[in-house]
């Protein structure tokens, strides 16, 4: 069994909710209506934790609405899905593939939650989503988990740049977030498109405002370590120029890419 499962737009590579998904679907949906997508966490790999059996091996529970639709006839069961994206100009784009996705039942489950609670992971959802002005009413009393799904970073495989799905693909004819029976070929053989979320100077960075610390009441922090990283960015693009250097892509906080003609006319650095 593999599946097909939607995931909502997001241009912080699904770390960190943006509200851009709400701004930009259309019709009735969790995001439109609630202003965010609880999967807008699935790759906040710095929230690992073991698995039920004890053991090194670490894993990130997350959240996908396709499955979450249909609880109770996929637990237990673990399966390969390619998740997919709607992008702001409509078309749809694969982002990654996830290999032997899990979906635990409710014990497993509660005491994921309950690690989260633990480590102040919930209170750091919630305070995402107050520094976009979203209600955080859904992490006070919501009525589903805010995790549904288990799997190994290891076994995340990201297209990037991501892979454009052709018109007459059967995902064009799906508009709400289900599963699909991922029961064809793709991705293989299909060419690659640029990628449409690739970083341009002057875009939305992170926000280097102080933060709150999650679990210590009244507590703030500076983000140094994105001051750094926009410094960094900022001095690159002076350097090589805007075009050559990635902010955020796939994980990584900066790339430069070689053999770029610098916006003054230099060389961009070989190593």
């Amino acid at each position: 069994m593999r599946k097909y499962c939607r995931i909502c737009w997001n241009s912080r590579y699904w770390r960190e909710p943006t509200r851009e998904a709400s701004r930009i679907e259309t019709g009735k949906s969790y995001v439109r209506e609630n202003g965010f997508g609880h999967e807008e966490w699935l790759f906040n790999f710095s929230w690992l934790q073991s698995g039920p059996k004890a053991g090194a091996k670490q894993f990130k529970y997350g959240y996908l609405q396709p499955i979450g639709k249909y609880q109770r006839a996929y637990e237990g069961n673990t399966f390969d899905t390619l998740l997919y994206t709607v992008t702001p100009s409509k078309k749809k784009e694969a982002v990654a593939i996830i290999k032997n996705l899990y979906v635990p039942r409710a014990a497993e489950v509660e005491s994921a939650v309950s690690v989260m609670r633990r480590n102040g992971w919930i209170e750091e959802m919630k305070t995402d989503l107050s520094e976009l002005g979203i209600s955080t009413k859904r992490f006070t009393d919501f009525t589903e988990p805010a995790i549904n799904v288990r799997f190994s970073p290891s076994d995340v495989t990201f297209f990037d740049p991501r892979i454009l799905l052709p018109h007459g693909h059967k995902l064009y004819r799906i508009d709400r977030y289900q599963p699909v029976d991922w029961d064809d070929t793709f991705p293989e053989g299909i060419a690659r498109s640029p990628s449409a979320s690739r970083s341009e100077r002057g875009e939305k960075r992170r926000s280097e405002k102080n933060r709150k610390r999650a679990g210590v009441s009244d507590t703030e922090y500076s983000p140094q370590h994105v001051k750094l990283q926009n410094k960094l960015y900022d001095h690159l693009c002076d350097l090589h120029g805007p075009g050559a250097v990635g902010y955020e892509q796939s994980f990584v906080d900066l790339t430069l890419e070689e053999h770029k003609p610098s916006a003054k006319g230099a060389q961009g650095v070989s190593r």
